[in-house]
This record gives structure tokens, C-alpha cells and sequence, in this order.
């Protein structure tokens, strides 16, 4: 049966630097792999965003586009090409309502409104005309067929919101994904088994459902409200990879988890139009919420979405990479303490440095903010943020120098500012990080000489991943064969 592990085995651990390793890929193949699915992942959020920006026009091209197809096929004697999929998909799991004990359905009916009273989600909504379509009344049906009267009522109300879940997502079409399927695995699902051996379900030493991962799984359709039967115990929900589609006022079926500490959704089809959706308010016991590669857009530093950070007092991860979110640096992240991860990288921010200088992210461990508009100098305070490991500040417009108080970063390891346009030289004081293993400050207008003791540091280190680059192929740094690995 399967159980819950630790919470700290989700995240990175400060005090052995190595495990970050086991989130982010250290050998350069697998760099290479990560990179090319993190730009797929980008091109997909684009092409929606196109979609969106120009849905008129790319329906009438669709649908020349299937004429066009008709004609071909007709002009080739109308046989189609054989389909090819290497995909499978488990079947999806309908009962049929006619064959129930009207007796039975009556009194779980009774059952629901009062669980959904006393969560106060919404009367429970069953319409009889529409022949059991909707996933609450598939959902209702298959719990009247999975009737067991020796089942306490906690327990059944758990099976039957895993069971909406299973509905609300399963082969469900949605505009971006009109022929979506069903999931890929659902092992054990809608089984007479224990809910604690679904698939990507697992429970506590008392057999409550404590987390749900079903990333990459093919999920659609959207989250259910009737999840929050689950609220109690419910600490994390995995949906990362999937086809899901949410748009402001389906962000109501979130607020009643208020449990959550693990909340990842990234590359699905969320929607947003001014940053963080304000439900997002209600997690406040969140550590680490995983949004990036979907559709949020507008301005991140807007009163509500800093409200909503206000709220999540105990985050230590924000990953909200290719979001396409405007605005500035929410002013609030400078006072988030207890932030460990922040990934804000390819969106449209425009923001400079500041909110390291508050002198409150002492545990921050990786800061990733490339390839948004980051203006202005690197602050000398980074230096105070000795527990950072991974600095990425990459395709931006920082100037100034490269401060020597970097060097009292002890913790770094891994350093990308390149395509910036700072100045002076790179600093001897960078040999002090005895970790040191990347090093990547190319497209400068630095000059001088690559220090031999940076040189010695990263040649010297332990990891099978050794970077230090530099302008040194026609520019204005010298820096040797046998020091630089790679020269622009």
C-alpha cells in the first residue's frame, strides 16, 4: 500500500548541495534533454497563446484545412492512412444507471447534499434528463454500483470525489483539445480496492488521501470542486503535464483546499489575466506551487496577486516560468522569508535587483530570472545570500560591474549572466567559491583577464559538468584554452 513520503523529500535539501542534483540535471546529455523539453514546453505555451490571440482566424484555417483533407482523400480513392500511435490509453470506466437499486442511489443522494453542506461547496446538482453525463452524476452512479454498507461515510465520500476527479478530467474535449482521450494510466481506479491502491493516490498511516499525483497522465477537462471532501487530509495535488483547462471563476473549486502544502500545475492551459488568481489567497499553508507554462498574463505585481503572496506565508518554492506575466517584481517577494526556489524566467517582467537588498531571502538556494527585462546593477548585498546555490540572471540589461562581493556567496555553484551588458572585469574574489563548477559571462562588455584562480576553481571541481565561458574569441577577455571551456 502505498504511503506517503516526507515532505522534505520533495524539495531540495540546503544541507547537501548534491541532492539538487536529483531536480536538476548535472550530467551534460541530460542537460541538453531537460533544455529541448523546456523549449518544447515554451512552444506550446506560445502556440496557445496564438491560438487565443487569434482564434477567428485559426478556425476558418482548420477548417480549409480538413476541406483540403477530404479532397485528397477523395482524389486518392478515399481510403485513409492508417492511424499510428504508440499511446495507450486506459479505457474509461461508465456504469450503467438503468441496472441500479433506486433505494441505494436515494439514500447516497442524501449522503452527497449533506457532504456538500457541510463543506460548503454548493447544493449537490443531479440532473436526471441529461442520462447520467455530467461527472457528477457518472460519478453518483458508479457509487451506488460500488455500494458497500459496511464503509463508513468518510471513506465513501473520499471514493466518490476521487471518483468526480476521475470524470472531470477523463476524455473530457475542451476547446484546445477537442479529441483529448482518456487517461494514460488509471490502474485500479473505480475498483472495489482500497482508494489508497489507485494509481498516483497515497495515504497516510491512517488510510486517509494525503496526495494525488496524475502528471502526465493526459488529464483535460478541469479541477472539480468536490475535491474539498478530501480537504482535511489532502496536503498535495500533482497535475503537472496535462491538457487541463481553467479559466478565473474555476479557480473557486481550489479555495476550500486550504490543507495543501504541494500544489504543482504547470504546463497545463491555466488561465489568468491580472497575475495570481486571487483564490489562490486560501493556501495558506503552502510551501511549493509549480504554475509555470501556462497562460497567466498581466501585471505580477499587482495589489492581489502581492495579497495572495502575503497569504502564503510558508512558501519556500514559486515557479511561475513562461507565463507570460507583465509587471515588475512583486514587491512582496523581498519579504518572503522563507522562499527557497524562485523561477520567474521567460515572461515580459521588467524589474531591477532591489528585492535582494531586504536583507529576509537568507534561505534562498536558486534564484532564476532570465530573459525578462532585468535592469539596473547587481546589488552588493547578494553577497549576505550565502545559502544560494544557482544564480541565473541571463538575456536581461543589467550593468555596472560584476560585484566582488559574489565571491562571499560560499554556497554558489552556478553562475549564468551572460548577454548583459555589464562592464569591468570578473572578479578575483569568484575563487573563494570552492564549489564553483559554472561560470558563464559571455555577450559582456567585460575585459581584463579570467582570473587563474577562478580558472583553478571550477577545473577543480567535483561535478562531471564543468562551464566557464567568456568573450574571449575577438573580445575583450583573455582567458586560455586550458581555462575557458568555451569561447565567444
Amino acid at each position: 500500500m502505498s504511503r506517503v513520503p516526507d515532505l522534505s523529500d520533495l524539495d531540495l535539501q540546503l544541507e547537501d548541495v548534491e541532492d539538487y542534483s536529483s531536480e536538476y540535471p548535472t550530467a551534460e546529455e541530460d542537460i541538453r534533454t531537460y533544455a529541448e523539453n523546456d523549449v518544447v514546453k515554451y512552444r506550446r505555451g506560445v502556440i496557445t497563446s496564438l491560438f487565443y490571440a487569434n482564434k477567428q482566424l485559426v478556425m476558418i484555417a482548420g477548417t480549409a484545412l480538413v476541406v483540403l483533407v477530404a479532397i485528397v482523400s477523395m482524389a486518392s480513392g478515399g481510403k485513409p492512412a492508417p492511424a499510428v500511435s504508440t499511446d495507450e490509453h486506459a479505457p474509461l470506466i461508465l456504469v450503467d444507471p438503468s441496472n441500479l437499486d433506486a433505494a441505494i442511489t436515494d439514500q447516497l443522494t442524501g449522503e452527497l447534499r449533506k457532504m456538500y453542506e457541510d463543506k460548503g461547496i454548493g447544493p449537490l446538482v443531479v440532473n436526471e434528463s441529461n442520462d447520467g453525463d455530467t461527472p457528477v452524476q457518472r460519478a453518483l452512479t458508479w457509487l451506488s454500483h460500488d455500494y458497500n454498507q459496511d464503509m463508513d461515510r468518510d471513506t465513501r465520500m473520499a471514493r466518490y470525489a476521487l471518483a468526480v476527479l476521475y470524470y472531470s478530467t477523463n476524455d473530457v474535449p475542451t476547446e484546445l483539445n477537442p479529441d483529448p482521450k482518456t487517461w494514460y494510466k488509471a490502474d485500479r481506479w473505480l475498483s472495489k480496492d482500497h482508494a489508497c491502491e489507485w494509481h498516483g493516490v497515497d495515504c497516510d498511516e491512517k488510510l486517509h488521501i494525503a496526495q494525488i499525483d496524475l502528471s502526465r497522465n493526459n488529464l483535460s477537462g478541469k479541477i472539480p470542486i468536490e475535491l474539498a471532501a478530501l480537504n482535511e487530509h489532502l496536503t498535495s495535488l500533482v497535475l503537472s503535464e496535462n491538457f487541463i483547462l481553467m479559466r478565473e471563476a474555476d479557480y473557486d473549486a481550489l479555495v476550500p483546499l486550504t490543507h495543501l502544502e504541494v500544489l504543482l500545475l504547470d504546463d497545463n492551459n491555466l488561465h489568468g489575466n491580472n497575475g495570481l488568481p486571487t483564490q489562490f489567497q486560501t493556501f495558506v499553508n503552502l510551501k511549493k506551487l509549480k504554475l509555470s507554462y501556462n497562460l497567466f498574463k498581466g501585471n505580477i505585481n499587482s495589489a492581489h496577486s502581492n495579497q495572495v503572496l502575503a497569504a502564503m506565508k510558508e512558501l519556500t518554492h514559486l515557479e511561475m516560468e513562461a507565463c507570460y506575466l507583465t509587471g515588475s517584481m512583486p514587491h512582496r517577494i523581498g519579504h518572503m522569508s522563507n522562499l527557497v526556489y524562485l523561477y520567474m524566467r521567460r515572461n515580459s517582467m521588467k524589474f531591477n535587483l532591489d528585492f535582494l537588498k531586504t536583507g529576509e531571502m537568507t534561505d534562498l538556494f536558486a534564484l532564476w530570472v532570465d530573459a525578462n527585462e532585468v535592469t539596473g546593477t547587481i546589488p552588493t548585498e547578494v553577497g549576505l545570500l550565502e545559502s544560494m546555490a544557482t544564480l541565473s540572471i541571463t538575456n536581461g540589461t543589467l550593468t555596472g560591474t560584476i560585484p566582488t562581493q559574489l565571491g562571499d556567496m560560499s554556497s554558489l555553484r552556478r553562475l549564468w549572466l551572460f548577454n548583459n551588458e555589464l562592464t569591468g572585469s570578473v572578479p578575483i574574489e569568484l575563487k573563494k567559491l570552492s564549489d564553483l563548477e559554472i561560470l558563464e559571462v559571455h555577450h559582456n562588455s567585460l575585459k581584463g583577464n579570467m582570473p587563474d584562480g577562478v580558472c583553478n576553481v571550477i577545473h577543480n571541481s567535483g561535478s562531471d559538468v564543468k562551464s566557464l565561458t567568456s568573450d574571449c574569441d575577438g573580445g575583450e577577455i583573455w582567458c586560455s584554452d586550458t581555462c575557458c571551456t568555451e569561447c565567444f
